[in-house]
């Protein structure tokens, strides 16, 4: 039973972080307006060995939103995704795992077509997860990685049953997160923190560089 709890807590880390990350919606928009997500923030990262004072902190920079007009906001914050990991020729922080893998290594950061990104997709499609269809976001993006671990956290708590074609391994969490995630997501995170002016992205990315394995 503990092991369990502790993969469902996990899990839920990264379900919030996947969201954080993602394109912004009206529901995690809500959930800023009415503190939730800042409750959220605080009991999940406390119940994966995150310090209070760190968390309070963090929840304490999302007031900045509390009662705020949600259509407001919902704009301020797309636009700041835009800015921060769109852009308008490149991103100022990139999203793609396989991106900031060739930058990292002086080799051209072509999306989708690199060993990085390859790798990730190759990862994924053997543990049953692809691209959603009708969409063509890259595997690689950083709320898609969290996303992977939410759902290989799942599975090691046996709440949920990957599909009948899967070919899941026990080891698999570690070794997606330590090949892939855990270098990326502290660059990321560390630059999004260096970068963003809106407290929402800054307070997730103070989070995820206390991620661990």
């Amino acid at each position: 039973m503990p092991d369990i709890e502790q993969w469902m807590n996990k899990a839920a880390l990264y379900e919030l972080l996947a969201a954080s990350f993602a394109f912004v919606s009206e529901e995690t928009v809500a959930a800023l307006a009415t503190g939730e997500y800042a409750d959220a923030l605080v009991e999940i990262g406390s119940l994966n060995g995150m310090e209070k004072p760190f968390l309070e902190a963090q929840a304490s920079d999302l007031k900045a939103y509390s009662g705020r007009d949600e259509e407001e906001v919902l704009h301020c914050l797309r636009k700041e995704h835009t800015r921060l990991f769109i852009g308008g020729s490149e991103p100022l922080v990139t999203p793609y795992a396989g991106a900031w893998d060739a930058l990292a290594n002086d080799k051209p950061a072509l999306l989708m077509i690199n060993a990085e990104s390859m790798s990730i997709e190759r990862f994924m499609r053997r543990c049953g997860i692809g691209q959603p269809e009708g969409t063509n976001e890259p595997l690689d993006h950083i709320a898609s990685l969290l996303e992977f671990l939410y759902y290989l956290c799942l599975v090691k708590a046996d709440a949920v049953q990957p599909p009948s074609h899967a070919d899941v391994r026990n080891e698999d969490y570690e070794l997606f997160f330590d090949d892939h995630v855990a270098a990326f997501s502290q660059a990321f995170a560390t630059s999004v923190v260096q970068e963003s002016s809106e407290p929402f992205f800054a307070s997730a990315a103070q989070v995820l560089l206390q991620l661990k394995r």
